[in-house]
């Protein structure tokens, strides 16, 4: 006997904006009811009423903590980016072009100085974000998306205006690439930071074949570090494409790694009676949308 499954994207939207474990009997009795001949307009429908109930509720009880929360992200994330380019801003000061003796004791002090800046940075990243998701612990994933939106909102013109250019010639093309590498750099590596502060114990879970991904992918983003401040202080050839190619799969490794904490244990669901209550009123059997 074949089983009919309820719509995909519907149970993905549930799972992700509605799937704390209280929310697991009404998912599984949603999934049960479709099962014995509901339509998939009906399965849709209770999925927007489901979120859409939940999201007022969550508005009315958490909607303050969550725009404190943001906010104190984004202040906390302007002042330490105030403070670490003040600090280490002599680094970036009159870079050469070419260097005739790139490896000398001056150039490796000045990029052991831009990694740390970048560790730093990393370690700061990490502290903002655990600030928000303690700020407003309801619907700590939800506040980590929409504060790394804030982040990045102030970048997005400029990305769209380079896209929409119709030139397209080299200098235009080294601008966006050099606007977008930063942006989803800060994107992924604040995501996985937040994530890996929301569910620490994802990592124990993994297999070694995971662990191994995680640290290839830790490893890559410190060699591709390394590899931009040596370009910096004029040490390694600039504007290379094998660069371009390395921080795309430096993007891609961190991005990976911030999947496998995001992605939610699989669990089995069955019906239950005790559902949430005030959610979204389930029709009778008898009838059907």
């Amino acid at each position: 006997m074949i089983v009919r499954q309820p719509p995909r994207p519907a149970t993905w939207l549930l799972e992700r904006l509605a799937g704390t474990p209280d929310f697991d009997p009404l998912i599984g009795d949603l999934a049960e009811q479709y099962a014995q001949g509901r339509s998939r307009f009906w399965y849709w429908w209770q999925t927007m009423g489901v979120i859409g109930l939940e999201l007022v509720r969550s508005l009315r009880r958490h909607g303050l903590s969550f725009a404190a929360a943001v906010l104190a992200g984004c202040a906390l994330t302007q002042l330490w980016m105030f403070g670490s380019s003040y600090a280490f801003q002599p680094l970036y000061a009159n870079l050469p072009q070419v260097s005739a003796h790139p490896w000398t004791a001056a150039a490796l002090l000045r990029v052991a100085g831009m990694q740390l800046n970048a560790i730093s940075n990393g370690v700061l990243t990490f502290a903002t974000v655990w600030l928000v998701i303690r700020v407003h612990r309801a619907h700590q994933r939800a506040v980590l998306m929409v504060f790394v939106l804030a982040l990045m909102g102030p970048r997005l013109p400029g990305i769209v205006r380079l896209l929409s250019d119709p030139a397209t010639d080299a200098r235009s093309t080294y601008a966006l690439v050099r606007l977008i590498v930063p942006t989803a750099l800060q994107t992924v590596y604040t995501l996985a930071e937040g994530l890996w502060a929301i569910r620490a114990e994802r990592f124990a879970e993994m297999n070694r074949r995971m662990r191994s991904v995680t640290l290839l992918a830790v490893v890559l983003s410190v060699l591709v570090a390394i590899i931009y401040h040596a370009q910096l202080v004029g040490a390694l050839p600039r504007a290379r494409p094998e660069w371009i190619v390395l921080d795309a799969i430096d993007i891609a490794g961190i991005g990976y790694l911030g999947y496998l904490l995001w992605r939610p244990r699989s669990a089995p669901r069955t019906g239950n009676a005790q559902r949430p209550p005030l959610l979204w009123p389930v029709l009778p059997a008898g009838e059907n949308r």
